[in-house]
């Protein structure tokens, strides 16, 4: 077995409890046993008898008797499948690790889940929907660990803290992210958690969102989470009283937790947001003129700030429309994909 699973222990039992099909072994006479005597006693206990809180009674003196079978299944071999590398990202949720697929010869992004193991299926079940270049297919869940496709790139907050960027990289990255988005919509979908720290880019860059598990699935309203349903009809008009999200992304009335709000539009809101972020390099609101959102949703709210000459009149454009406070006067997404401006071609510097 690897020295590195040695440092992540806890993610290497969960994975071979959870997915022990995986494991191609031949013979138990070939196995060793990598697990400390209080870790197997643990294992073991969750493998047969998950239901309960910790071994009791009878039950904790015949794990001795059944302790060599279960191991065998348990002990990795050398070819196990999944290879931790290194630990990507720590979270408030869980954590994010690289690793190598062994049966597939390919890296892969192993996510485990610490807390809210609801956000494990709400996430699968998205990614399983959604067929898009720029979205991580997924491999194999489990109730506290995604298995998926590794996505090489730096997150846009990092790239912006030491770049800036001209308006021709501005609407490559802006169009691949509208896209993205249009089609996650299409499939009943709202991500709720848009923002500078969820979308990496790659070579030539390359956009790729991530991080599904506060979104909504529209079809989960009817049906349990196990089971898909028909699409709701009529995506452009989805309703929601989720109030998730990253506070400077947070549109007016979702702020308000106005009911049943056009969460549609609310997304449109925080593209608008990461759209004038990578034009001007800070949001549009402060914290106090976002808590005014509180206190209504007016029609003569003071329009978001432009700096003159920073960008182009098209570009100015865009952003007031998608940043308009009532959202019902908020452009749509489809409505964005075809704005003069994103539909220019990538000329490059010199465009303003």
């Amino acid at each position: 077995m690897s020295a590195v699973f040695a440092e992540n222990e806890s993610l290497w039992f969960h994975l071979r409890i959870r997915f022990m099909h995986w494991l191609p072994f031949s013979s138990p006479a070939s196995k060793k046993t990598c697990l400390s005597p209080r870790a197997e006693v643990h294992l073991l206990h969750m493998l047969t008898h998950e239901q309960l809180e910790e071994p009791q009674g009878p039950y904790l003196d015949c794990l001795s008797a059944t302790q060599p079978l279960l191991l065998c299944i348990m002990s990795a071999p050398d070819d196990s499948r999944i290879r931790i590398i290194e630990l990507v990202s720590r979270g408030s949720y869980g954590d994010v690790y690289k690793g190598w697929d062994e049966t597939n010869k390919c890296l892969v992004a192993v996510k485990q889940i610490k807390r809210g193991l609801e956000l494990v299926a709400n996430e699968a079940e998205a990614l399983s929907r959604i067929d898009h270049e720029g979205v991580p297919r997924l491999h194999l869940s489990s109730p506290e660990i995604l298995i998926m496709e590794y996505v090489e790139g730096q997150d846009l907050l990092s790239l912006l803290q030491n770049q800036s960027f001209d308006e021709g990289r501005t609407r490559h990255i802006f169009r691949q992210l509208c896209s993205i988005a249009q089609h996650y919509m299409s499939a009943g979908i709202i991500h709720h958690d848009l923002k500078l720290e969820n979308i990496l880019i790659g070579d030539g860059d390359k956009v790729t969102l991530v991080d599904f598990g506060l979104c909504e699935l529209y079809s989960q309203r009817r049906r349990s989470n196990r089971f898909l349903s028909k699409l709701l009809p009529g995506y452009k008009s989805m309703k929601s009283n989720q109030w998730g999200g990253s506070q400077p992304y947070r549109s007016p009335e979702l702020i308000r937790k106005r009911p049943k709000y056009n969460a549609n539009k609310a997304e449109v809101w925080a593209l608008g947001v990461i759209l004038y972020c990578m034009t001007f390099g800070v949001f549009p609101f402060s914290e106090s003129e976002r808590q005014d959102f509180t206190q209504g949703l007016s029609r003569h709210h003071p329009d978001v700030r432009i700096v003159n000459g920073r960008c182009s009149r098209e570009l100015q454009s865009l952003i007031r429309k998608m940043l308009r406070v009532p959202p019902e006067d908020r452009i749509t997404v489809d409505e964005v994909l075809v704005h003069p401006w994103l539909c220019k071609e990538d000329l490059g510097l010199g465009e303003i």
